[in-house]
């Protein structure tokens, strides 16, 4: 049986990995592939590599939030207990928040750079949408939503309007987008049977905030429409965003296991993977 105590089951240059925090991200062993265990491995290995790089690169993490972070930690039963049996020690504590808080200085860094970079690249983002079919849907649904108080509810008859009457009186619409079936039921799933169910124009009420009610509308149906960019956007910025990411966190990994030495217990790690 593998103990989760103070034994160091790897090293990142001088920095141990105990196996107290190995099994501090797994939930239950039993439960887990060797694929998916050495996944877990990486990740650990990647952060405490990014960590020690930016400590060489003086990355400022101040004692007190460390320390801060450590009385936190020690609220928890489970480290509480392993304190108390002598399976951790104060500093392993210690340099667990400090290597998270590094790491986290570092990928906060490269987000930053990536923000920044995609603010010039709206020209890129806009042409993936124009030539992408992702963003197709067949049998689709566009809706619209407006809000009006209880003094103009007059305007209303019969759950119908007259969308030309409102606009007039100072009503403001705004397009909601355009959803199939299954994105329906997602985005409203106390309404999506009425929405499918309803004639084009009438309103469907979605709530009342004091004297405001909120009410939404099909407003038109397709066989096949591409979402609208505005729809789109924030979206394909995550993707840019996401992928850029991956992409420099995968480069600067590859470049810091060639600068940081790194060793392992191969027993424990034999037993670890089930070989």
């Amino acid at each position: 049986m593998i103990k989760s105590d103070r034994t160091p089951v790897l090293w990142v240059s001088e920095w141990p990995l105990r196996t107290f925090f190995l099994f501090h991200y797994i939930d239950d062993l039993n439960l887990k592939s060797s694929e998916e265990r050495m996944e877990i491995v990486w990740a650990i290995v990647n952060k405490m590599l990014l960590a020690k790089d930016a400590e060489v690169n003086h990355f400022l993490v101040s004692e007190e939030m460390i320390l801060k972070e450590v009385e936190e930690l020690k609220k928890q039963v489970e480290v509480k207990l392993a304190l108390q049996t002598e399976k951790l020690e104060e500093e392993d504590l210690f340099l667990f928040v400090k290597i998270d808080l590094l790491s986290q200085l570092f990928i906060n860094q490269i987000k930053e750079k990536i923000r920044e970079d995609l603010k010039g690249r709206e020209n890129e983002i806009r042409d993936y949408y124009e030539k992408a079919n992702d963003f197709i849907l067949k049998d689709a649904y566009l809706l619209e939503a407006f809000s009006i108080g209880k003094d103009k509810e007059n305007l209303l008859s019969e759950s119908f309007f007259d969308k030309e009457k409102l606009l007039k009186e100072g009503i403001q619409f705004k397009k909601i987008g355009y959803f199939d079936e299954k994105m329906l039921e997602v985005k409203f799933p106390e309404n999506y049977k009425k929405i499918l169910g309803n004639s084009e124009k009438k309103i469907i009420l979605i709530r009342e905030d004091n004297d405001i009610k909120h009410f939404i509308y099909l407003s038109g149906h397709y066989e096949e429409v591409k979402k609208d960019y505005e729809e789109v956007e924030e979206d394909l910025k995550n993707f840019f965003f996401e992928h850029s990411l991956e992409n420099i966190l995968e480069g600067i990994y590859e470049n810091l296991l060639e600068k940081y030495p790194i060793e392992y217990n191969e027993d424990f790690f034999n037993h670890f993977l089930g070989d």
